[in-house]
This record gives structure tokens, sequence and C-alpha cells, in this order.
């Protein structure tokens, strides 16, 4: 499809395509997502503070 200067694409997606991301959506819980989140912090955290307890006691 061509407007102006410029060509824009367009897709044909069924219908089942369209659906799916809102689907997904809607299916998100924040509080959930919210905790799942500062528990892999919490993990990060910690492998950090090993991994750098092991490299001071390795250089000491």
């Amino acid at each position: 499809m061509r407007e102006e200067s410029k060509v824009k694409k367009r897709y044909d997606l069924d219908e089942e395509v369209k659906r799916r991301p809102k689907q997904e959506y809607e299916g998100l819980n924040p509080a959930e997502l919210r905790r799942r989140l500062l528990k892999i912090q919490e993990k990060l955290i910690e492998l950090a503070t090993a991994a750098s307890r092991r490299k001071i006691h390795a250089l000491g």
C-alpha cells in the first residue's frame, strides 16, 4: 500500500494470532509478577555477593 512517498506493508493475520497477545496480557497478575521479580532480584544479589566474597577470599 502506498501513501504519499512511503510504502506501508500490510500483513494479514488470522484472528487467533491477533487475540493471543490480548489473552496473555489479560491473564497477567501484576502482584504475582512483582513477587517473582523481587525473588529473582534477591537471588541475583545473593549470587553477586557470593562471587564477590570468593574473589576477595582468593586475593587475601
